[in-house]
């Protein structure tokens, strides 16, 4: 099975244009959608999402 692919920019440039942000050039990769998956939830976390959940109520 093909991995699923997530199109993101690894670098960025942005200018100020007329009060806001605007990205005026990037470097993108391919990275596969199960990677950014395991370190987010390396970084965060298992769960991350009920722990975060619990902290609003």
């Amino acid at each position: 099975m093909e991995p699923k692919m997530c199109r993101i920019p690894i670098q960025a440039r942005y200018e100020i244009i007329d009060g806001e942000a605007v990205m005026v050039s990037a470097e993108w990769a391919d990275i596969p959608a199960d990677d950014i998956a395991l370190y987010l939830i390396q970084k965060l976390g298992p769960n991350f999402w009920e722990k975060e959940r619990e902290a609003m109520t």
